[in-house]
């Protein structure tokens, strides 16, 4: 096969799964916003039946996205194994990008996660300041002998 045929059949099937995450990833955020807006939209004098999780609610879009992740490493582990077997070596510069892909994707998510946890702590900390009450500062009383002891 000519090299330009080989990048060019890179470029597409990367800019495929690109496209087929996006539309994954906002078709499960689109269903998760379709349900949340029907809680809302109830009268508050009908009593909120308990409502089964789906599969949806329990799986989160980056979990969803990790084992998207997983499953095409495995199927790309798979695959190089099948072509060395066949040819004798493996193409090391797609090997090296797809892990590099795959393994930035999955640092963006720490990191995103990471984010979101400082920020929850942080609030949290907020929360727990307002709410309990400041002691008295030292020496401000008349009877204090202001010393320790």
């Amino acid at each position: 096969m000519p090299l330009n045929f080989v990048i060019m059949l890179c470029v597409t099937f990367f800019v495929l799964g690109v496209a087929g995450l996006y539309i994954t990833v906002s078709a499960i955020g689109a269903a998760k916003r379709r349900g949340q807006r029907t809680k809302r939209s109830k009268p508050n004098d009908q009593k909120a039946e308990p409502k089964k999780k789906t599969v949806l609610d329990r799986v989160g879009t980056m979990n969803l996205i990790l084992f998207i992740v997983g499953i095409v490493i495995f199927w790309f582990t798979v695959t190089m194994i099948d072509l060395f077997k066949t040819c004798g070596s493996v193409p090391d510069t797609l090997v090296n990008c797809v892990f590099l892909m795959c393994g930035g994707e999955c640092g963006v998510m720490g990191w995103i996660k990471t984010s979101k946890e400082k920020y929850r702590d942080r609030m949290w900390d907020k929360e727990d300041a307002r709410a309990m009450p400041r002691p008295p500062a030292a020496g401000l009383d008349d009877d204090d002998p202001g010393g320790v002891g």
